[in-house]
């Protein structure tokens, strides 16, 4: 197969035509070349009965802006190719045509269009109440060498309404693992992931990420000593330890609508008054709540002693932390003992909401 030399030189015949578009002020067609990147399919076809000349055509890769400013230049095509023919001196060679092409998109170029059908594993009502429980449904991707930490975490969230998926304590041995991990991808309402130092070493995590992404779900990657890259690097980051984890991820759950229902749900589960103070904590994290919700945490105040009995539900201190001045009670019912749980809605929630 005989050795051309046109795909050697074309990067300086694509320079010398655009330096004599910007010397002309052809701005625009100067521009198509500056920013292509030129390939040679070679020998393409020759030049007539008598000729033997090799034509070959040009190909221009160009990004994505400019290739869709391209194609609907009437005869662009035909132009650079007259114009690099013209500037081309290479013996039994000639340029045949010039096309246009596009750069390669992003890997996410069809989430990044607005218009991808989220597909959703089919997964039955008693599988993902298996997986779940009840509460807000909380994915948590991470490498089993912490799995002790993850359960520690999953428990410290229950009692905020969170029901937080951890995978090598909630599979069952005897079911699929990989399919039990997509049914809980599925059927979750959030993404967490816990960035350890290793945690991109497992293919697990990445696909995990992956699937959260194509579902859509509010996604947060928590610095637990790795910052987040690649498509972490694009979800809410937050940056902290293991004991405080748990309260960072709640705090961004709870902007959620149906987290805060699933924690209003959660407080019929109050089995102590500790409980009930530490439960408080999670007003600090409510900036909104609609007037079903504020019924829903009254009503749950009024039906649960350890709740109504609770120093941090009545307006006092909630362990280290301090009061935020809308508790779900009555300074009536606190002076009284808390005897008789209040059956109306306390004024200081109705100013807020």
């Amino acid at each position: 197969m005989p050795e051309f030399q046109m795909p050697n030189k074309i990067d300086h015949l694509i320079y010398k035509v655009a330096a004599i578009y910007g010397h002309k002020r052809e701005t625009s067609l100067q521009s198509f070349l500056v920013n292509c990147q030129p390939r040679v399919e070679e020998n393409v076809t020759r030049g007539g009965d008598y000729d033997e000349s090799a034509g070959h055509d040009v190909y221009l890769t160009l990004p994505k802006a400019l290739y869709l400013e391209a194609i609907i230049q009437p005869k662009l095509d035909e132009r650079i190719a007259k114009d690099l023919r013209a500037h081309d001196h290479t013996p039994g060679e000639f340029i045949y045509r010039v096309i246009f092409e596009m750069e390669k998109g992003a890997e996410d170029w069809r989430h990044d269009t607005g218009l991808l059908v989220k597909t959703v594993r089919d997964v039955e009502p008693d599988a993902a109440r298996r997986i779940w429980g009840t509460g807000y449904r909380l994915f948590l991707s991470h490498k089993s060498e912490v799995k002790i930490q993850v359960t520690e975490l999953q428990a410290k969230l229950a009692p905020w309404g969170i029901s937080a998926f951890v995978a090598h304590k909630d599979i069952q041995p005897t079911r699929e693992w990989e399919a039990e991990i997509e049914n809980a991808l599925s059927t979750m309402d959030a993404f967490a992931a816990l960035m350890t130092p290793d945690f991109r070493d497992s293919n697990w995590t990445d696909h995990e990420v992956g699937y959260a992404r194509s579902r859509g779900v509010p996604m947060i990657a928590v610095d637990l000593g790795m910052k987040p890259y690649g498509f972490t690097a694009r979800f809410q980051a937050l940056s902290c330890d293991w004991p405080d984890a748990g309260v960072q991820i709640a705090k961004v759950l709870f902007k959620s609508g149906k987290a805060i229902d699933s924690y209003i749900a959660a407080l019929d589960g109050c089995t102590s008054f500790d409980d009930g103070n530490s439960r408080a904590q999670a007003f600090e994290w409510i900036d909104r709540a609609t007037e079903s919700q504020v019924d829903g945490l009254v009503a749950a105040y009024n039906r649960n002693r350890n709740l109504y009995c609770a120093y941090a539900f009545n307006g006092g201190p909630r362990g280290r932390s301090t009061a935020t001045g809308w508790s779900p009670t009555s300074t009536a019912g606190a002076a009284a003992g808390f005897n008789t749980p209040p059956t109306t809605r306390p004024s200081s929630l109705q100013a807020r909401y």
